[in-house]
């Protein structure tokens, strides 16, 4: 069968690359150290195949071959998992990607925090970073260093715990609209991957704590830290989290935004933030389950 494949498209989840091959789809999970390549016949031929995996410095895990064009993922440790599937509907890993289909990021994330709450396994103590990274059918793409990045944008302490987090409908807003700012900034050097020195020390102003020894902040958020840190955990009840909301303002402007969550309705409208007539799958579920506003005073806003 595979002499009949022929490439039609490709798609995307956080964590994956699926081919469409007409007969078949064909998707990769993106492991840790793995990436997908395109490289020209005469890069393949010439430069890839001609070395071995020791001097490039990394392995080729599989390629397709298009003529023209070979298709790699390549890997520095050969981990990575293919899957056919005859349609996209029957592809393992389905999770939706928050920038491109944020609607649909909404709705798992609130049937995920539905589905915590009501399981009889899941007490919700443990710390709620650990549980946004297990969770990466729903969070895909959270990683070691941008939950770290992910949390500072909403002005959440990763010591929170799970419950402390996904019971507050301001938190749980911020947490979605600060994972919807993009941190990737691709450096190709024609159809090659590959950033310079200088570019990945420039990347690193892009993050604001991750590997860093001390961040800036503004006058107002740094006076919130100082309030927060004065105080115990236990005296941090209806005390305002450490949240800069220009850290985010671009998410704020988009079409589809939770500032009615996070500031409540009444301020957002005072905001100059409009509050739709349709609600979005995750306050709709807040509002069904019952904690919309009868937290909202009394956890960090």
């Amino acid at each position: 069968m595979l002499h009949t494949l022929v490439l039609r498209g490709v798609h995307a989840t956080p964590r994956t690359v699926v081919l469409d091959l007409g007969k078949l789809f064909l998707q990769i999970q993106l492991h840790t150290h793995v990436t997908v390549q395109p490289y020209t016949r005469g890069q393949w031929d010439s430069e890839i195949s001609q070395v071995t995996s020791a001097k490039r410095g990394f392995r080729i895990g599989m390629a397709l071959d298009f003529g023209e064009y070979v298709l790699a993922f390549v890997t520095l440790d050969n981990i990575f998992t293919p899957h056919w599937g005859r349609s996209l509907a029957d592809l393992p890993i389905q999770h939706a990607d928050v920038y491109h289909e944020y609607h649909a990021f909404l709705s798992a994330v609130a049937t995920w925090i539905d589905t915590r709450r009501l399981s009889k396994n899941t007490k919700q103590l443990g710390l709620a970073v650990n549980a946004v990274r297990g969770a990466n059918r729903v969070f895909g793409g959270i990683g070691v260093y941008t939950i770290i990045e992910v949390f500072y944008l909403a002005g959440l302490s990763v010591f929170l715990t799970e419950y402390e987090l996904f019971s507050c409908p301001s938190r749980i807003a911020r947490f979605c609209e600060a994972f919807w700012i993009q941190f990737l900034e691709p450096q190709y050097h024609g159809f090659i991957l590959a950033a310079t020195k200088a570019q990945r020390r420039r990347y690193s102003y892009w993050l604001h704590v991750y590997g860093k020894k001390a961040t800036n902040m503004s006058l107002r958020m740094a006076q919130l830290r100082q309030e927060y840190c004065a105080v115990t955990r236990s005296e941090r009840r209806g005390l305002f989290d450490v949240f800069e909301p220009t850290l985010i303002q671009a998410a704020l402007q988009k079409e589809l935004n939770l500032g009615h969550l996070i500031f409540g309705e009444s301020q957002w409208r005072n905001m100059g933030g409009a509050v739709p007539a349709k609600p979005d799958p995750l306050t709709k579920k807040l509002r069904a389950i019952g904690i919309l506003f009868a937290l909202f005073e009394l956890c960090g806003h």
